[in-house]
């Protein structure tokens, strides 16, 4: 066997592997594996013991879930990624490649570490710590709700070792093909809008939302938002995922057609319906709440409208995020263009939000200022691309 065809062969494998360990994290481990736990307490909070023991183990699972929920989803980015830009022979593909198996690697080892450690008071009282006073935390008694084997946290760390052991067999940062240094886009750059707008228009907007419901000092507000996260999202397929899935399947598609004019702008259109019919059709079938949770009428009117809101939102949060990585990943922007715009939008959401908290608006206003922020950068992302098409 010729030595190019090994180097294919290993190459191959090494794309496999980063295949074979997001494919264990999504189906086998999941994204809510400690919100799956979390739900299982609320259910029975006060079963088993004193309600200060259920909230000391419920903080130690939120802690971990609170890391988790961002390392998860960025860790299928970089795997899925890297392995579609080493097959797609894009450079920079081998650092990529590298960052994806240690992010995996992290991932299986907290996974496995919050697993050894459920029994372990230090590690309880050190995570609770930061949810309340050192000195007002009472015994502990700690319970035991993850796998009981750990085979599947044990699994990802050994696939990201022999993903590490692949990347140096297989010589592929030694290729040339994969070391361009004069492409004008690679294999790093391209996860960077995907990553932008998981960071700038999921995670840091939700924290500023849910801070600003924190602290306002609206009597339904806060129930609005805990019947909508808990109760209209909660389990929900699809409306429950991190929006980085979503930005991943298109950067894959994305690098797939790159250079292709008309399938771009078929690929934005397409993807984007696909992203607003499951919000359209939850928005005129939504759970039953009257009745169910409440019997308060106002209440039950501020979620209703707030639902409706938050779906806009989303959709057109994620439409501005799919046209941002097909434009970049296209070569119609550059990175820097991407990140003013991407800063100017955050900026610009943000101020929005804190002026609506000052002024004690709804939490179906701060949703459509969110929107209305989207859809901003969508006519400037538009207006941009069609400059570098003409």
């Amino acid at each position: 066997m010729k030595k190019s065809e090994i180097t294919f062969i290993r190459l191959m494998s090494l794309a496999l592997i980063m295949v074979i360990n997001a494919a264990v994290l999504l189906f086998f481990v999941g994204e809510h594996t400690f919100q799956n736990i979390l739900n299982r307490m609320n259910s029975n909070v006060y079963d088993g013991g004193t309600l200060d023991t259920s909230i000391y183990n419920y903080y130690f699972y939120a802690g971990f879930g609170s890391i988790y929920k961002i390392i998860f989803p960025i860790t299928i980015l970089l795997l899925v990624t890297a392995a579609v830009c080493v097959y797609k022979k894009v450079s920079m593909a081998s650092r990529l490649s590298i960052a994806a198996n240690i992010s995996a690697f992290i991932t299986g080892a907290l996974l496995l570490f919050a697993r050894i450690t459920e029994s372990s008071k230090g590690v309880h009282i050190f995570i609770n710590s930061f949810y309340m006073n050192k000195s007002d935390i009472g015994n502990i008694q700690t319970v035991q709700l993850m796998s009981r084997i750990p085979i599947a946290y044990t699994l990802v760390m050994m696939l990201s070792v022999l993903g590490l052991l692949m990347v140096k067999s297989s010589t592929i940062t030694k290729l040339k093909i994969y070391n361009d240094k004069m492409a004008y886009n690679n294999a790093v750059i391209y996860i960077f809008p995907a990553l932008s707008g998981f960071l700038i228009l999921e995670v840091i907007r939700n924290l500023v939302i849910s801070r600003v419901v924190m602290l306002s000092s609206d009597e339904y507000i806060q129930t609005v938002a805990g019947y909508i996260q808990d109760y209209y999202i909660g389990s929900k397929f699809y409306f429950n995922w991190s929006w980085l899935i979503i930005f991943t399947i298109v950067t894959c598609v994305a690098i797939v057609l790159n250079n292709n004019n008309k399938l771009m702008i078929i690929e934005i259109a397409v993807i984007s319906i696909i992203v607003i019919i499951p919000s359209v059709i939850y928005a005129f079938n939504p759970p039953s709440l009257f009745g169910y949770l409440t019997t308060d009428n106002t209440l039950c009117d501020l979620t209703e409208a707030a639902f409706v809101w938050y779906l806009v939102r989303m959709s057109v949060s994620l439409i501005t995020g799919i046209i941002f990585i097909v434009l970049v990943v296209n070569e119609r922007i550059n990175i820097k263009c991407m990140y003013i715009i991407a800063g100017t939008l955050l900026v610009l959401s943000l101020v929005m939000l804190i002026v609506a908290g000052l002024n004690r608006a709804s939490l179906s206003v701060m949703y459509m200022l969110c929107a209305v922020a989207d859809v901003i950068g969508v006519i400037v992302l538009a207006v941009t691309g069609l400059r570098t098409l003409s």
